[in-house]
Protein backbone atom coordinates (compact mmCIF):
# COMPACT_ATOMS: atom_id res chain seq x y z
CA UNK A 1 0.00 0.00 0.00
CA UNK A 2 3.14 2.19 0.65
CA UNK A 3 3.92 3.13 -2.78
CA UNK A 4 0.68 2.91 -4.52
CA UNK A 5 -0.78 5.13 -2.23
CA UNK A 6 1.57 7.74 -2.64
CA UNK A 7 1.63 7.82 -6.55
CA UNK A 8 -2.15 7.91 -6.22
CA UNK A 9 -1.84 11.12 -4.48
CA UNK A 10 0.59 12.22 -6.02
CA UNK A 11 -1.71 12.01 -9.04
CA UNK A 12 -4.00 14.24 -7.54
CA UNK A 13 -1.76 16.34 -6.60
CA UNK A 14 -0.77 17.07 -10.47
CA UNK A 15 -4.52 17.05 -11.60
CA UNK A 16 -4.77 20.10 -8.86
CA UNK A 17 -1.70 21.67 -10.22
CA UNK A 18 -2.79 21.71 -13.60
CA UNK A 19 -6.13 23.07 -12.95
CA UNK A 20 -5.05 26.12 -10.71
CA UNK A 21 -2.11 26.72 -14.02
CA UNK A 22 -5.38 26.92 -16.38
CA UNK A 23 -7.55 29.56 -14.34
CA UNK A 24 -4.37 31.61 -13.64
CA UNK A 25 -2.77 31.11 -16.97
CA UNK A 26 -4.71 30.08 -19.77
CA UNK A 27 -8.62 31.42 -19.05
CA UNK A 28 -7.10 35.10 -18.81
CA UNK A 29 -5.95 34.61 -22.15
CA UNK A 30 -9.62 33.32 -23.76
CA UNK A 31 -10.61 35.70 -26.32
CA UNK A 32 -6.99 37.10 -27.36
CA UNK A 33 -4.50 35.82 -30.45
CA UNK A 34 -3.35 32.41 -30.67
CA UNK A 35 0.48 33.68 -31.00
CA UNK A 36 -0.13 35.19 -27.20
CA UNK A 37 -1.80 31.76 -26.22
CA UNK A 38 1.57 29.63 -27.79
CA UNK A 39 3.72 32.08 -26.51
CA UNK A 40 2.09 31.95 -23.00
CA UNK A 41 2.36 27.90 -22.27
CA UNK A 42 5.74 27.97 -24.04
CA UNK A 43 7.07 30.14 -21.14
CA UNK A 44 5.34 28.10 -18.64
CA UNK A 45 6.67 25.18 -20.07
CA UNK A 46 10.13 26.43 -19.84
CA UNK A 47 9.54 27.89 -16.14
CA UNK A 48 8.54 24.48 -14.95
CA UNK A 49 11.10 22.72 -16.65
CA UNK A 50 13.58 25.21 -15.11
CA UNK A 51 12.14 24.78 -11.51
CA UNK A 52 12.42 20.76 -11.94
CA UNK A 53 15.83 21.15 -13.12
CA UNK A 54 16.68 23.09 -10.09
CA UNK A 55 14.91 20.84 -7.34
CA UNK A 56 16.04 17.79 -8.62
CA UNK A 57 19.59 19.16 -8.50
CA UNK A 58 20.38 19.18 -12.32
Amino acid sequence: MGIFFSIYWFGHFCVLFGIILDFIINRPLKGEPVFSIIMATKSLAIILRSLTAMLAGL
